[in-house]
């Protein structure tokens, strides 16, 4: 590194980001006086990067350095970059092979004179170092810098990997304070369960909220009606309901609860403009002097209605931050439910039959849900209905179309596809070659054989002029064993053309994608089937095979023409039960009551044949009455 270089290193401008120094927390850090502003969100990883906290951190490490191009935080687990500087632009791909490099080896990279820009005219470095977090790799940062020697190479490699090390640390400090929170809300819903009383819960609740969170006083309220009522106060077994501060924390817990959100007093920075009222929280602040601050929550029940609101008073120190609220929220959330359920326990079981009954009452016979009640009386006239009016069953199935016969060309020997002129869904003639195999051996083995023909030949006339007969008579035997092997190729020279066996349509086999790909003896090369006879083949489910018998009628309907119907008619029932998507089926063959020239072998649709009389409620619940006879009968009822 040169001097200048080094000199600009070791005096950045500003301070890095996440330092005691500047004045601005970011989430998930730790303040110095405490983890009270850790959210105890569990689902995100204790080793997930900060967004903000990565382009602060990447804009003051590329400060750090001179003749920074271009530089990227890429995370190990996603495609995209986290974090560029000073933006996108040229070199990103350069950068994003580095970046990958260096989280697949988990070493630092270092690649030097890579061309980039137009045509590749111009020329850069590329450092990559991973950064770890509890042994984890969980990003890396890639710089592209103007090119150098390898000593500055080195050194601005060294200064990355310094300023990852920063980084790692600082992930550390987040990891271990998010586990802190979330350590502080397991341990707090724990000794919530634990107590059965609802009392001795909401002081727990306040006593643990005034701790962790630096307060002077928490104070739990429960909803009675339209008020709020202060069932707990932190660090006090008894208080008196009729004193002037039970009043103003109890206005305090209406304001929340009235508005049904949290507020704060003062309001944060980012939510000044849209703060709910804190008139009553002012008041009550009022109480601890101007640097006082207060945090008003609501607390939900099950059913999502308000119970109560807790309160917490700090009367100096920092006000609530955004970080401190969340925690607030998602804390109370979880909160609110135990409450409920602590006070539904302590109701005398004669107010909690009153209750239930009552609700049941009111929503049966009371003035609300008039669209519900309108909605059920509807549905239970048409059930009515149903059990009196007759209807036709039909049996809806899966159905295609087949050939009545299909023809298959196979493979005659080993070789190469040399050509395809036809394919699936097209119409053929008997003759017609739809495809050839490569003959260039045949045709050398046959050039062979009538080369060996005419030596023969040769010789035979030969001993034929020197009246040679014993001669004669093996180079007779010979001829006569060569034009065998001549026959048998010119023979094996002819299969190699394969022809349409039958006037039809081609329904499998495609070549065309496959010229020159070697073939099999024996494989299936096309099925061809003829376009004047066809047969329906419907795919049946177990629990409706027995109500369908030879010569059903029924409807059958084409994906290709859903609004056209064919009648068809129901032949034959194979007795054999086959597995499809699942389902337990038997094949059923059937035939077209009129024959259709725009049907073509392998269509398929939907068959629906009749099955006799039945009412609506029978069609529309024999499948889970019949399900749950066969349940009860295996259960042994």
């Amino acid at each position: 590194m040169s001097a200048s270089t080094a000199a600009h290193a070791q005096t950045p401008e500003h301070d890095a980001p996440g330092d005691d120094k500047t004045a601005r927390r970011r989430p998930g850090t730790s303040r110095p006086d405490g983890p009270r502003n850790q959210a105890p969100d569990s689902s995100q990883p204790a080793t997930a990067l900060d967004l903000d906290l990565a382009r602060a951190w990447l804009g003051w490490q590329c400060g750090m350095i001179a003749g920074v191009i271009r530089a990227t935080l890429y995370p190990a687990q996603d495609t995209a970059p986290l974090s560029i500087w000073p933006g996108s632009g040229e070199g990103m791909p350069l950068l994003e092979s580095a970046s990958r490099e260096a989280l697949e080896k988990r070493i630092a990279v270092t690649l030097a004179q890579r061309p980039y820009g137009p045509a590749g005219g111009r020329r850069c470095d590329l450092i990559a170092i991973p950064v770890l977090s509890d042994g984890t790799t969980i990003a890396a940062v890639s710089v592209m810098i103007s090119p150098r020697s390898e000593p500055q190479q080195h050194a601005v490699a060294q200064l990355v990997q310094w300023g990852s090390l920063w980084l790692e640390q600082l992930l550390s400090r987040q990891a271990d304070a998010r586990r802190e929170a979330n350590t502080f809300a397991l341990h707090l819903f724990n000794a919530v369960l634990e107590h059965h009383c609802a009392h001795v819960a909401a002081l727990e609740i306040a006593n643990r909220l005034a701790e962790y969170f630096d307060c002077a006083r928490v104070g739990v309220g429960i909803r009675h009606g339209r008020r709020c009522r202060l069932l707990a106060l932190s660090h006090q077994a008894r208080f008196d309901p009729r004193t002037a501060l039970t009043r103003r924390i109890e206005t305090a817990m209406d304001e929340v609860s009235d508005q049904d959100t949290q507020v704060a007093t003062p309001p944060s920075p980012t939510t000044r403009d849209t703060s709910p009222l804190h008139r009553a929280h002012d008041s009550l602040a009022a109480l601890h002097g101007e640097a006082a601050a207060v945090c008003g929550l609501p607390l939900h029940g099950d059913s999502g209605h308000g119970i109560g609101a807790i309160t917490l008073e700090r009367p100096t120190g920092p006000p609530f931050n955004d970080d401190e609220r969340e925690t607030l929220h998602r804390i109370s959330a979880s909160l609110g439910p135990l409450l409920a359920l602590k006070l539904a326990e302590e109701r005398p079981l004669p107010v909690r039959l009153a209750r239930a009954t009552g609700a049941l009452l009111v929503g049966l016979f009371g003035p609300t849900h008039p669209r519900a009640k309108l909605f059920l009386l509807t549905a239970a006239t048409a059930i009515g209905a149903s059990a009196l009016i007759d209807g036709e069953h039909r049996i809806s199935a899966p159905a295609r179309i087949e050939g009545a016969v299909s023809q298959l060309l196979i493979a005659p020997a080993d070789g190469y596809i040399h050509s395809a002129s036809a394919r699936a869904g097209d119409s053929v003639h008997k003759g017609q070659i739809i495809a050839t195999l490569d003959d260039r051996e045949l045709r050398l083995e046959l050039d062979k054989w009538h080369g060996r023909r005419n030596q023969i030949d040769k010789e035979y006339q030969q001993a034929l002029a020197s009246r040679k007969l014993e001669k004669l008579s093996i180079l007779r035997a010979r001829m006569e064993q060569v034009d065998a092997e001549i026959h048998l190729v010119e023979d094996q020279l002819a299969r190699t053309r394969l022809k349409a066996p039958l006037d039809g349509i081609i329904v499998q086999g495609d070549l065309s994608q496959s010229l020159g790909s070697p073939v099999k003896i024996g494989q299936k090369l096309f099925e061809i089937a003829p376009l004047d006879d066809y047969r329906v083949v419907v795919n049946v489910d177990e629990r409706d095979i027995a109500a369908l018998h030879a010569g059903s009628q029924g409807q059958l309907v084409f994906a290709a023409e859903p609004g056209r119907e064919h009648a068809i008619r129901v032949d034959t029932i194979v007795p054999i039960a086959f597995t499809e998507d699942g389902h337990n089926r038997f094949r059923a063959e059937a035939t077209l009551a009129s024959k259709d020239d725009s049907l073509r072998p392998g269509m398929r649709g939907v068959a629906r044949i009749a099955a006799g009389q039945h009412s609506l409620l029978w069609i529309w619940t024999h499948e889970l009455v019949d399900q749950l006879r066969l349940w009860a009968w295996s259960a042994g009822w």
